[in-house]
């Protein structure tokens, strides 16, 4: 299955997609997901970190859009990395990291918080 991992951060989605080992940086915005979409091909499974408030805007547009999402736990990536012995630390890399970690883990797939448990959340 071709796999797209994602490093998110406030201002920026770095991706790398496992099939074409093509990677792209997008901005962290309705306009760059956009774009996003437009550079994934075919069905993929994207994997990302849930990292702070980053990732849910993107998470969930990309749900709404009909590709497979997984939001995993940012220790679990980095307890990964230790297993397979990296040590660079560069938003392009981790996004490789991510994307592996999807094809050999096969995380579940994520669904949006209902809006009752977003609300919860901010108050």
């Amino acid at each position: 299955m071709n796999t797209i991992g994602i490093d998110i951060s406030k201002e920026w989605v770095d991706c790398l997609c496992s099939a074409r080992r093509l990677a792209g940086q997008f901005s962290n915005t309705p306009t760059g997901w956009k774009q996003l979409i437009e550079w994934i091909e075919g069905d993929p499974l994207v994997v990302l970190e849930a990292s702070g408030p980053y990732y849910l805007g993107l998470a969930s547009y990309l749900y709404e859009q009909g590709i497979q999402v997984s939001v995993v736990n940012p220790l679990v990536i980095r307890r990964y990395g230790q297993m397979k012995l990296t040590r660079t630390k560069t938003d392009a890399k981790d996004a490789g990291l991510i994307a592996q970690y999807g094809i050999d883990q096969q995380p579940a797939r994520w669904r949006p918080p209902s809006k009752a448990r977003q609300g919860l959340k901010s108050s």
